[in-house]
């Protein structure tokens, strides 16, 4: 028990630092130092809270931790391998484990539709069977696009920097859900706004930002 309770308080540290360091790679530079480093930094605290979540989810079976993980880490994942693989004449050339993690991604995505279906058919209905069967569709999407950029070569010279912006935008977005979720069940305010709040704020600045700089690289 010292062990898992360990693991829970350092879960909930690095998710306050993916936070934080996420919020600073937003709002500084694009490409700058600061907005590298701390980048870098919002990766590896996502990597140790996908981790966590996975094994506190499975222990605790909280549904949402487990679901909200894979949808909030992929984006990351994603999001940083694409610069990677900005290859857009001689091919991307993925890893094994670029594979991996889309496929992994779908197949997560499509277990939570199947939960949520579940409850919808065979228990008492809910917002959370609702939401459940949401963010599955959101993270099988999620893994689809990624796989996507691999199977079809993308024309747009710039496309894996509006990637970058989209996925690491929805990793955000994922992380600030499970934050303000979490929140409400410690505090009894389990309430459907905090599962579409990051989403109604976080996906206009994304497309903003997105359209942003594709004018300043059409112009350049």
């Amino acid at each position: 028990m010292e062990a898992l309770r360990i693991l829970a308080i350092t879960h909930v540290a690095a998710g306050i630092i993916s936070l934080v360091t996420g919020l600073i790679a937003m709002t500084t530079q694009k490409g700058g130092k600061l907005h590298r480093k701390s980048g870098k930094v919002y990766f590896y605290a996502m990597t140790y809270v996908f981790i966590s979540a996975v094994f506190l989810s499975s222990i605790k079976f909280i549904p949402f931790l487990f679901m909200i993980s894979f949808l909030s880490y992929y984006g990351c994942f994603a999001g940083v391998r694409i610069l990677k693989l900005k290859k857009l004449h001689k091919g991307q050339q993925p890893k094994v484990y670029d594979w991996g993690a889309g496929i992994l991604t779908i197949l997560a995505g499509i277990s939570f539709v199947s939960y949520g279906g579940y409850y919808i058919i065979f228990a008492n209905p809910s917002y959370i069977a609702g939401l459940s069967i949401f963010f599955g569709v959101f993270t099988i999407q999620s893994g689809f696009s990624g796989i996507w950029k691999f199977i079809k070569r993308p024309k747009d010279a710039m496309y894996w920097w509006n990637f970058h912006i989209s996925a690491m935008m929805g990793s955000y977005i994922a992380a600030t859900t499970a934050f303000l979720v979490t929140i409400g069940r410690i505090t009894d305010f389990n309430h459907w706004i905090l599962w579409v709040a990051p989403a109604l704020i976080g996906v206009p600045f994304s497309v903003y930002w997105q359209k942003t700089y594709t004018k300043k690289f059409a112009k350049a």
